[in-house]
């Protein structure tokens, strides 16, 4: 015969017992005593924080001025720069070319001698103004945009090297060294030499203009005159 399944204590249990904490008594905060300690205590905090004192005879360093930091060469800026110094040093050659004119102006082989020489610098400072702007874009540690082509072949990341080799120093008629050398040198001073001179700054500033809009259309993957649709890079596999 079984037995009813009841709760029957037997021996002493352990977890049986219950123990009361009695709270005390409740004093009231006294509040202006707990706002002096916490000003003393916030005393004490700060003379922690203080400097040592030094003595008299030695001195506290002097504060020195920190550099400003350098400003970033973006690549409109370094066009800007490098366009500048080019129109600077043209200026200089045509001023010494139109000062050989002034003092020979009847000596026909001095004035075809400078011509050619004044020529020819302009031919090797446009490509140094090439080469410079192009050393630029090779050193960017970002990824340019890759010369047109099929996606599925390699192609490298020269699509604005070639754009700005190409409309500087190319061999198109409407180029920047193509128009240089194609426009006729003045044979007397007056009023030629002002519309030669202004003719040079607007071929020079058109060019400036055109290479810093078609490096914006480039980095933002845009087709360019020069330079031929630009297909998505896909990156080869390894």
């Amino acid at each position: 015969m079984s037995t009813p399944r009841r709760f029957r204590p037997g021996t002493w249990d352990p977890l049986e017992e219950r123990v009361v904490l009695s709270t005390g008594l409740r004093v009231p905060l006294d509040r202006a005593a707990l706002i002096d300690r916490y000003r003393e205590l916030a005393a004490q905090r700060a003379a922690a924080r203080q400097l040592p004192s030094l003595p008299a005879s030695v001195s506290r360093p002097a504060l020195v001025a920190r550099p400003a930091p350098r400003g970033l060469n973006t690549p409109e800026a370094v066009i800007n720069q490098q366009y500048a110094s080019y129109a600077a040093d043209v200026s200089h050659a045509v001023d010494l070319y139109f000062g050989s004119l002034s003092e020979n102006p009847s000596n026909t082989a001095v004035l075809d001698d400078v011509g050619r020489q004044y020529l020819s610098y302009i031919s090797q400072r446009t490509l140094s103004l090439s080469r410079d702007l192009v050393s630029y874009f090779n050193r960017l540690p970002i990824r340019l945009p890759r010369v047109p082509g099929n996606y599925y072949t390699e192609r490298p990341e020269t699509a604005i090297q070639l754009y700005i080799a190409n409309q500087i120093a190319g061999q198109g008629p409407q180029l920047l060294l193509a128009q240089l050398l194609a426009l006729p040198l003045p044979s007397s001073t007056g009023n030629a030499v002002d519309l030669y001179q202004d003719t040079v700054s607007s071929i020079i500033e058109s060019s400036r203009q055109q290479i810093r809009e078609g490096v914006r259309l480039l980095f933002a993957g845009r087709s360019v005159v020069g330079v031929g649709l630009l297909t998505p890079a896909i990156p080869a596999q390894p």
